[in-house]
Formats: C-alpha cells, sequence, structure tokens
C-alpha cells in the first residue's frame, strides 16, 4: 500500500511538472513572438522617420538657400536706396541751411540798420523836444523880446514835430518790416524744421532698413546655426536610431536564441512528457498488477486466517478437552490418594 501511493505521488508530480513546463514553453513562445512583432514594428518606424528627417533636412536646406539669395538681394538694394537717400538729404540740407543763414543774416543786418535809424530819429525828436520847451520857457520870460524867437521856436518845433511824425511814420514802417523779415525769418525756421524733420525721418527710415538688415542678418545667422544644430540633431537622431535598431536587431537574434533555446526545451519538455506518459502508463499497469496482486494477498491472507482461526479453534476445543481431562485425571489421583490415605489409616498393629 505504501508502495502504491509512493507512485501515485510520483505520477501526480510528474503530471504537474509536465504542465509547467508546457506553460512555461507556451508563454516563453508567446513573448518571442510579440519581442519579434514589437522589433519589426520599431525597425519600420525607424525608417518612417529616418525618412522625414531626410525630407526635413532637404527643405531646410533649400529654405536656407532662398534665404541666403533673398538677403543678398535685399543688402544690394537697400544699400544703393541708402546711398541715393543720403546723397539727396545731404544736399537738401545743405541748401536749406545756406539760405536759412543767408535770409537771417540779411534780415538781422537790415534789422539792425532801422533800429539804429529809430534809435538816431528818436533822440532828434527828443532834442527838437527840449528846444521847443526851452523856448517856451525863454518866451514867458521874455514877451516882449522874443515873440519873434518864440515864433521861430514854435515854427521849428513844428517842423521838428513833423519831422517827428515823419520818423515815427517811417519807424513804424520799419517796424511792419522787421516783423515781416521775423515772419519770413519763422517761415525759413519752419523749412529748416521740416527739412531737419524730414532730415530726421530719413535717418529714422534708414536706421529702420539698418535694423531690418541686422534682423535679416540675425535671422540668417539663426537659420544657419539652426541649420547646423537641426543637422548635427538629424545625425545624432540617424546615429541614435541605427544604434537603437542595432540593439533591437540584436535583440531579435537573442530572442530568437532564446525562442529556439525554448523550442528545445519544449521539446525536450515533450519528450520528457511522453516518457512521464509512458512511465504513468507503466506506473498505472504496475499499479494494476500490484491491486490485483494485493487483493489476491488479502484474499489468501483472509482464507490463511480463516483456516488459522479453525485450527485455533480446533486447538483450543482440543485445550478445553485436556483441561476436563487433567482435571478429571487430578480429581482422580486425589480420590486416589485420599483412599491410600484412608487405607493406611486402618492398617492392624503387628504384635
Amino acid at each position: 500500500m505504501m508502495e502504491a501511493a509512493r507512485v501515485h505521488a510520483n505520477v501526480s508530480d510528474l503530471d504537474k511538472r509536465t504542465a509547467a513546463l508546457k506553460t512555461t514553453a507556451e508563454a516563453e513562445v508567446t513573448d518571442a513572438h510579440e519581442a519579434l512583432a514589437k522589433a519589426s514594428e520599431l525597425a519600420l518606424q525607424f525608417e518612417r522617420e529616418t525618412v522625414t528627417l531626410r525630407a526635413a533636412l532637404d527643405k531646410e536646406k533649400l529654405h536656407s538657400r532662398s534665404l541666403e539669395l533673398a538677403l543678398g538681394e535685399t543688402e544690394t538694394g537697400v544699400s544703393e536706396e541708402l546711398e541715393g537717400m543720403k546723397k539727396e538729404m545731404d544736399a537738401a540740407v545743405a541748401a536749406t541751411e545756406a539760405e536759412a543763414a543767408k535770409a537771417t543774416r540779411e534780415a538781422a543786418a537790415e534789422r539792425d540798420e532801422w533800429r539804429l535809424k529809430a534809435a538816431r530819429l528818436e533822440a532828434e525828436l527828443e532834442a527838437a523836444r527840449k528846444i521847443a520847451a526851452a523856448a517856451e520857457e525863454a518866451s514867458k520870460t521874455h514877451d516882449g523880446v522874443a515873440a519873434r524867437r518864440a515864433e521861430i521856436a514854435e515854427a521849428e518845433a513844428a517842423r521838428r514835430a513833423e519831422q517827428a511824425e515823419a520818423l515815427e511814420e517811417e519807424a513804424g514802417n520799419l517796424t511792419a518790416q522787421i516783423e515781416a523779415f521775423a515772419v519770413v525769418n519763422a517761415r525759413l525756421q519752419d523749412a529748416a524744421a521740416s527739412a531737419q524733420s524730414r532730415f530726421d525721418a530719413e535717418v529714422a527710415k534708414c536706421a529702420n532698413l539698418r535694423a531690418q538688415v541686422q534682423t535679416l542678418e540675425a535671422q540668417m545667422a539663426a537659420t544657419r546655426a539652426e541649420k547646423t544644430t537641426g543637422e548635427g540633431d538629424l545625425k545624432r537622431k540617424l546615429r541614435g536610431a541605427l544604434e537603437e535598431l542595432a540593439t533591437v536587431i540584436a535583440q531579435r537574434d537573442e530572442q530568437r536564441l532564446a525562442l529556439k533555446e525554448t523550442m528545445s526545451r519544449c521539446a525536450s519538455a515533450m519528450a520528457r512528457a511522453d516518457r512521464a506518459d509512458a512511465n504513468e502508463s507503466s506506473l498505472k499497469s504496475l499499479v494494476d498488477n500490484l491491486t490485483r496482486s494485493k487483493t489476491l494477498l488479502q484474499e489468501t491472507m483472509v482464507e490463511q486466517l480463516a483456516s488459522v482461526r479453525t485450527q485455533l479453534e480446533n486447538a483450543q476445543a482440543q485445550n478445553a478437552e485436556l483441561e476436563a481431562a487433567v482435571t478429571r485425571q487430578r480429581i482422580a489421583a486425589e480420590k486416589l490418594q485420599g483412599l491410600v490415605a484412608d487405607r493406611g489409616s486402618f492398617t492392624p498393629v503387628a504384635s
């Protein structure tokens, strides 16, 4: 019975190990197929990314070339336009400044001249007034003698007054002319300011154009740097993609080897499983034989036990009979001894 239990335990253990080996082999085969599919998909993805990066690089090269051509044409046109505008502005500013300076000098000279004339006339008018006042004072003190002198003085004062009025009128005309010259000067200054504004606008325009040129140059430099960086990044990406592809290929080869090993182990496991099945069949046959032998042995043991029991019962019966006979013999012996004893007590004494 212990041998049969051990055989059953071995068979169960073999079944479990066979099932575990089959499950492991199937899982390894599935993992290997999935890894191969992922590696193929990754290789295709790397190829697509490589094609996309190459197309982007070619497009960036064409864009950089067009920017270089456009920048060269822009720099040539802007330089020529700036040179012409600078010459025109310099000529216009020089002419305006010369005209304004000349007009200002003429107006200042004429204004100074009229101011001198006005000052001289005002001095003569003041002198005439003083003479008239003195004559009037003299006429008051010398009524009789200086009557004629008073008349002469009054006539002279009237003449002087007319001259003063004429001078005042002339001074007013001079003032009007000075104001007119001031207006002209203001207009000239406005023209100069307008010319300066136009000059400043042209200078600002030139500065704006220079800034645009600098911006274009900076963009070109950035584009070149970006192109260089992009080429470097592309090379690094391509190098990384190739390295990763090589790694994937190596992993795929390793997985193929692992798959082969797994298939070998699976075949070995299947062979072991077949052997285990054969062993199981033989063990089952052995178990059946042992079971039949056990049954026969049990039947034989039962028959022998029954025979032994019968013999034992017979022996017990014989023992009982022997014990009864012994008991009867012992009782008879006791009786005999009693009789012998009784006879000895009745023996007569010799005389």
